[in-house]
């Protein structure tokens, strides 16, 4: 079922009092952003337990002082025998900051690092776009929604050394054809703030860091469902999922761990559009027009993700998330992440 906003079961809608954090820190004051109902909004479905009930609400606390993570990517295309790996590791720095009934967030990335024996020209390209996100200050609400980009100015700036460096490479002259359209893309995408926080929903890394789990009350008897979205798992389409989170057991005292499991959204997810996706992949020099399509039917998802948290800040201490799609015809691909409190 769906519980609306104004239930009074719906125990997303209000949160409970804040807790008091253990150390001297600034309180939230107790007025909910009014975009919170909706964010919030989810099924909630009864399941069995074990008769080990728990019920949780995690808090989401401000970090003054610096916490850091390390976060590795995978994307993986299996293609029969062969297969094509890129891994992507970059260090994650945090701190944040009360700003009103606000956490003012600083996200700052190192330089990531590919794992790739023969990096092409493009991807050595995006590794140096990485750079215009390599400073983020967010504005959030207290259950964890992004709210507006902070720092624009400073993105501009970045992205003026950027382009330099581009050029650079093109030897002074005109970049060639891939390059040249990447900088319009950029420079379209950078014409609004709200563009560029749109930007961010093509890194997963940010969907999962930033979940939808604070100041909402779960117990172990329920599931409780919502819809998430993989855009661009392939290059023409995106992929989504019904998404059911439960409780599952803490792996060490003063944590809290939370299990997803996706189930395909067939109405959202365009089946068809994956099939040429993946013919595609299977024989990417035939011409698209006389390629073999698999059957669209036979195409399998799969979503899952596991989160350790910190009881007491809310803030991650592990994620390890994956989602993939395969055929049985003899291909497969898939984005996998960790991401770990340092």
């Amino acid at each position: 079922m769906t519980l609306a906003a104004s239930d009074p079961s719906d125990l997303s809608a209000t949160p409970p009092p804040f807790p008091k954090p253990a150390v001297a820190a600034p309180a939230y004051p107790p007025a909910a952003d009014p975009t919170e109902a909706d964010y919030n909004r989810k099924t909630v479905e009864p399941q069995p337990n074990s008769g080990d009930f728990r019920s949780v609400v995690l808090p989401l606390l401000a970090q003054p002082e610096p916490v850091y993570y390390v976060l590795t990517a995978r994307w993986e295309e299996r293609v029969h025998r062969e297969i094509r790996r890129t891994i992507i590791k970059k260090a994650l720095t945090l701190t944040s900051s009360f700003q009103g009934q606000y956490l003012l967030l600083t996200l700052t990335t190192a330089a990531p690092t590919l794992r790739k024996p023969d990096p092409t020209p493009l991807e050595e390209i995006v590794l140096l776009l990485a750079a215009l996100y390599q400073r983020l200050v967010l504005r959030i609400t207290r259950t964890g929604q992004i709210l507006e980009l902070v720092n624009y100015e400073e993105l501009l700036q970045s992205w003026a050394g950027i382009k330099q460096q581009l050029r650079a490479r093109a030897g002074g002259g005109e970049p060639d054809t891939i390059t040249a359209a990447l900088l319009t893309a950029i420079e379209e995408q950078l014409r609004h703030p709200e563009q560029v926080l749109a930007s961010l929903r093509y890194d997963y890394a940010y969907y999962f860091f930033f979940k939808n789990i604070y100041y909402q009350r779960f117990e172990s008897n329920f599931r409780y469902g919502q819809a998430a979205e993989f855009p661009r798992f392939f290059a023409g389409t995106s992929l989504y999922f019904h998404e059911r989170m439960t409780l599952a057991l803490p792996t060490a005292p003063g944590r809290t761990s939370l299990s997803f499991r996706g189930e395909l959204d067939e109405a959202q997810t365009d089946r068809a559009v994956v099939a040429w996706e993946v013919a595609a992949g299977l024989l990417p020099a035939q011409d698209p027009a006389t390629r073999p399509l698999p059957d669209p039917a036979a195409l399998a998802f799969a979503y899952a993700a596991t989160y350790d948290v910190d009881a007491v800040t809310g803030w991650p201490l592990a994620i390890e998330a994956r989602v993939n799609c395969c055929n049985p015809a003899g291909y497969a691909k898939e984005y996998d992440l960790t991401i770990t409190r340092t």
